[in-house]
C-alpha cells in the first residue's frame, strides 16, 4: 500500500492511497466467503458452498460493495497511523470503483483538530466601564413601572389622542361592491395596522367618520387585489392608560418593600449590580479579545459548519419559544438552510474562536473540573430547584446536563484565571440617559442573576446542551 499526503487547507489534509491488487483480491474473497453465509444455496448448508455456486446467488453489486468497504476500513486506519493522523470528524471519502485482482486508488478529505498557538494570557490591561446610576434613570425605572401597571380608564370629555384604545363599529366597503357587516372591534389610535386608525384621531364618542383606505385582506392574484375601499367608522368609547400613583402601596406591590424610599433605594442597588455585571462582561470580553488577536489559529471548515449549525439550533430553539419555527424564519427571509448558515457564519466563527482559545488556556494552565465538583454543583441546582430531579434519571439527559455544567465551570475558572493575571482599569465614569437604564422591572427590582452566557467565555463545545 502507497500513501500520498497533501495538505489542502487549514488544518486539512488529502490522503491518495493505492492498494496492492492481491489485498483486493482477499478483501473480494472475504466478501464472498460472508456472502456464501448469508444466501440459501440448493443443496449446501450455509457456508459450504464453493464461490462459484455462491456467485450464482448472491448480488454481485453488493459484494464488490463489501469488498470495497473491507478495503477502505483496513487500508484508511493503516494510511492515519503511518501518517500519524487524527481525524476530527469523517473523512470525506471519494471510494471510486474497485475491480477484483487489480489495484484500486481511493482518496479521502481528512479535517484535523484546530492547532492554537497562544499568544500572552497575563499581564494584560483591560478597562472596566463605569457606569454611574443617577436620580433620572431611578425615575425612568418607576415610570416604566408605572407603565406596565397601567389600567384601562373610560375616557370622557376630549376627542381621540394617539396611544388610545377604541371601541368602535367599522364597516368594510369595496369599490364597486357591497359593504360587508358591520363589526364591533377595538382599535388603537395611531397605530400601523390599519390606515384610517392614524385618521381617527380628533374624532369623540358618537361620531361616524368614513375614511378612503385599501381593500383589506388583498393578496397577489386576488380578483380584488389593487382596488380602493371605505370604512365607515362609529365611535362608541375611548379608553386611555391610568398610571398608578407612587405611592407605598405601589413599592408593595411591585417590590414587595413598604415605601417609596425602599423602591428606590432597592431600584438603585440593583442597577449598580446590573452595570457591575456588564462591566465585568466588557473586561472578560477585552481580555479575551486581545488574547484572541494576539494568538495563531487554524481550524479546518467542518468547525466553523459544525458552530454555524449549533447557532441555528440556538435560534429555532428562540423562535418556537416565542411562537415561530425557524422554518417560518427561513420563508420569512427567503433564505434557504444554506443561506442561514452562510448568515450566522461570522458569528459561528467568532465564537470557534472564542471556544478554542478558551479551551487552550484551560489546557495550558491547568484548569479542569472533577467529577465530584459536577455532582455537587448538580445536588445544588436541584436543592435550590433550579432544575428538576427528573432530569437527572435519564442517561442521555443526566450526560448532557452534566456537559453543560462542568462547561459551566470550566468557564468560571477561565474567567477567575484571567481577572487574576490582568490588569483592570476604571474608565471614566459616565451616566446612563434616562430610559436607557436596565430592561425590564424583574432586572430593576430582584438582585442577582448570571450574565448571559454568550457574553462571557465559552470553554467548550456541551452550550448546546
Amino acid at each position: 500500500m502507497q500513501v500520498q499526503l497533501e495538505n489542502v487547507g487549514p488544518c486539512t489534509v488529502k490522503l491518495e492511497v493505492e492498494v496492492d491488487a492481491a489485498e483486493v483480491s482477499g478483501a473480494f474473497a472475504q466478501a464472498w466467503r460472508e456472502a456464501g453465509r448469508a444466501v440459501r444455496v440448493p443443496g449446501f448448508r450455509p457456508g459450504k458452498a464453493p464461490r462459484n455456486i455462491v456467485e450464482q446467488f448472491a448480488d454481485r453489486d453488493r459484494v464488490r460493495e463489501r469488498a470495497r468497504d473491507i478495503v477502505l476500513l483496513n487500508t484508511g486506519r493503516q494510511a492515519l497511523d503511518e501518517k500519524q493522523l487524527t481525524p476530527n470528524g469523517d473523512p470525506h471519502v471519494d471510494a471510486g470503483d474497485m475491480v477484483d485482482n487489480e489495484p484500486y486508488k481511493w482518496s479521502a478529505v481528512v479535517e484535523l483538530d484546530a492547532i492554537v498557538k497562544l499568544g500572552p494570557v497575563k499581564g494584560l490591561t483591560a478597562r472596566r466601564p463605569v457606569v454611574e446610576v443617577t436620580e433620572a434613570d431611578v425615575d425612568a425605572v418607576i415610570q416604566r413601572m408605572r407603565e406596565s401597571n397601567a389600567r384601562l380608564a373610560d375616557v370622557t370629555g376630549r376627542s381621540v389622542e394617539a396611544g388610545d384604545t377604541l371601541v368602535i363599529d367599522a364597516t368594510w366597503a369595496q369599490e364597486g361592491g357591497e359593504p360587508e357587516p358591520q363589526r364591533r372591534q377595538l382599535a388603537h389610535a395611531g397605530s400601523g395596522s390599519e390606515p384610517f386608525l392614524s385618521e381617527i384621531i380628533g374624532m369623540a364618542i358618537g361620531e361616524t367618520r368614513t375614511f378612503a383606505v385599501p381593500a383589506p385582506d388583498s393578496t397577489e392574484g386576488d380578483a380584488s387585489s389593487g382596488k380602493s375601499g371605505q370604512v365607515t367608522v362609529t365611535l362608541h368609547r375611548i379608553n386611555a392608560p391610568e398610571l398608578p400613583a407612587v405611592d407605598d402601596a405601589f413599592a408593595l406591590k411591585v417590590a414587595g418593600v413598604e415605601t417609596v424610599a425602599a423602591l428606590r433605594e432597592t431600584i438603585s442597588a440593583n442597577l449598580i449590580a446590573r452595570n457591575q455585571r456588564t462591566a465585568l462582561q466588557a473586561v472578560e470580553s477585552d481580555l479575551l479579545s486581545q488574547i484572541i488577536e494576539s494568538s495563531e489559529i487554524q481550524y479546518p471548515e467542518g468547525m466553523v459548519t459544525e458552530q454555524a449549525l449549533t447557532l441555528a439550533r440556538h435560534l429555532d430553539r428562540d423562535l418556537q419559544q416565542n411562537g415561530s419555527s425557524l422554518e417560518a424564519y427561513l420563508q420569512q427571509n427567503n433564505l434557504d438552510v444554506e443561506g442561514i448558515l452562510q448568515r450566522l457564519r461570522p458569528s459561528a466563527e467568532q465564537r470557534l474562536r472564542s471556544v478554542l482559545v478558551c479551551n487552550e488556556i484551560a489546557k495550558a494552565n491547568g484548569i479542569e473540573v472533577g467529577h465530584d465538583e459536577v455532582d455537587e454543583r448538580l445536588t445544588e441546582m436541584v436543592e435550590q430547584e433550579r432544575i428538576p430531579s427528573s432530569l437527572l434519571s435519564g442517561r442521555a439527559a443526566a450526560n448532557r446536563l452534566e456537559g453543560a455544567v462542568s462547561a459551566g465551570i470550566l468557564t468560571e475558572r477561565i474567567r477567575a484565571f484571567l481577572l487574576n493575571n490582568n490588569t483592570v482599569v476604571d474608565a471614566e465614569p459616565v451616566t446612563e440617559r434616562a430610559g436607557e437604564a436596565a430592561g425590564g422591572q424583574g432586572a430593576e427590582t430582584e438582585s442577582g442573576g448570571e450574565p448571559a452566557a454568550d457574553s462571557a467565555p465559552a470553554s467548550t463545545e456541551a452550550e448546546d446542551s
